[in-house]
């Protein structure tokens, strides 16, 4: 019998493999260089998308992941009195669930400890032994101290019997411009004003810093969160909206994401009060941007079970916002309305900030607040969680477990995506006194819409 003769490979094939040597030729170039682990696949970059689990769907929605990536920098702008810091705070609050620690820069000269303090529920352990709170007297101070922060933190983690990359570490920056170069500042001392050109040089310090910063967080557990004023403006020839930031335009190339807060409205009752904001990712690195989201902020007073002190705590409230956003979706994105309604069925009863529904086991006749509904998903159904994210473009990561070190995720054997139904989060719901104040703050919504809406679910 004749011999098959042997085939050629394609053009192809052999054009294929020829590139791939080439490209590990260059790999090993570059490697002896610069450093084996600098040079990276798409797989190996993948694996480094790790973070913090953050509370509720909105927060996931608003960031399109279902964690808060480690390594990156984030910055909060809004006008005056948007709750900025507190959200900050929150930021903070979540590291340190998950067995992590703030340094908190504060440049305004203007601490909130009571604020701090009650969105992170009066926990001594949080406020005296997981965080401190530097003091800065110059731009130079908390770029200092952030930057012997960065390195102290490093050098510990990495000491023999020391904890590992498993500590996550959020460095808050608030805020970014509050306080003169010590230059300046001496020159005021010496001649008793301010010169032109001092905001030139707060600048080209940031530009510099914010050129040097980034490359410290790689591969390693930390945050960097920074607070900038914001500025509105309108041109004065085309009406075009202006948004101005003092610093640079530079740190804006540098963060991953830009969160812009605005004020709603305002509810206050003898013992409790919130305040309904609006939070916008002005910039998404990892995803699309602009993207809103509402959020109640609460506080009410209550008396500490141990001193009988009088005491305000503070949450944002991401059950009852999550929820919220789902129901939302009927009026504004009626598309995704009929997407999720055929996940789970919701029907809304709009102004009471209620909701009720067969498949989470809710009576008609005894519907719950949009948070405890929210919570039923959460907890219980997180099969309904996961096909949520699906249709809302929420990308899966893989979460930072409490005391797990970071390098043990990126050298793992697995592909770097989570699969399977969502591990729950470490968060609790808050133990609020007061059950009425996302009932005050519910839109006010006439029976057309209530009925256009169960129409729709």
């Amino acid at each position: 019998m004749a011999k098959r003769k042997k085939s050629r490979p394609s053009i192809e094939e052999t054009h294929g493999t020829q590139v791939d040597a080439m490209m590990a030729g260059l790999h090993e170039s570059l490697a002896k260089e610069l450093g084996g682990d600098r040079i990276r696949s798409q797989d190996e970059i993948t694996k480094r998308m790790i973070g913090i689990p953050v509370p509720g769907l909105a927060f996931r929605y608003l960031i399109q992941q279902d964690v808060l990536p480690l390594g990156r920098i984030l910055t909060i702008n809004g006008l005056e009195s948007s709750c900025k810091s507190s959200l900050m705070y929150e930021i903070m609050r979540w590291h340190m669930v998950y067995g992590g620690m703030a340094l908190l820069l504060e440049n305004e000269s203007k601490d909130s400890p009571d604020i701090r303090m009650g969105v992170w529920d009066h926990n001594d352990d949080f406020l005296n032994k997981k965080s401190r709170v530097v003091q800065t007297l110059y731009l130079d101070d908390w770029q200092n101290a952030l930057t012997r922060g960065l390195s102290a933190c490093q050098d510990m983690m990495t000491v023999r019997g020391g904890p590992g990359r498993s500590v996550p570490v959020v460095f808050g920056v608030d805020s970014l411009t509050s306080k003169m170069s010590e230059e300046g500042a001496k020159k005021v001392v010496k001649t008793g004003h301010t010169e032109r050109g001092e905001g030139r040089t707060v600048a080209l310090k940031l530009t510099e810093y914010f050129q040097w910063l980034p490359s410290q967080l790689i591969d390693w557990p930390f945050s960097v969160v920074c607070i900038q004023h914001l500025k509105k403006t309108k041109d004065p020839r085309t009406g075009a909206l202006i948004r101005n930031k003092p610093g640079g335009a530079h740190v804006a190339f540098m963060e991953t994401f830009e969160f812009e807060m605005a004020r709603g409205r305002d509810i206050q009752h003898v013992d409790d009060g919130g305040v309904n904001l609006t939070i916008q990712t002005r910039k998404n690195s990892l995803g699309p941007a602009r993207l809103k989201i509402d959020v109640i902020f609460r506080w009410w007073w209550e008396d500490d079970p141990t001193t009988g002190v009088r005491i305000q705590k503070h949450i944002f409230d991401w059950d009852d916002a999550s929820m919220n956003l789902l129901i939302g979706f009927a009026k504004d994105k009626k598309t995704i309305w009929k997407r999720v309604i055929e996940i789970v069925d919701l029907h809304p009863k709009i102004s009471l900030r209620k909701v009720w529904s067969r498949e989470l086991g809710i009576p008609e006749d005894k519907p719950v607040s949009y948070a405890e509904a929210y919570r039923m998903i959460e907890r219980d159904r997180p099969d309904i969680l996961l096909e949520l994210y699906k249709i809302l473009g929420i990308r899966r990561r893989r979460p930072l477990s409490y005391g797990q070190d970071y390098l043990s995720l990126v050298n793992a054997k697995d592909g770097g995506i989570p699969t399977g139904i969502p591990e729950p989060t470490l968060f609790t719901p808050p133990l609020a006194e007061s059950t009425t104040i996302t009932e005050g703050l519910a839109a006010a919504e006439t029976e057309e819409d209530i009925a256009a809406f169960s129409e729709g679910a």
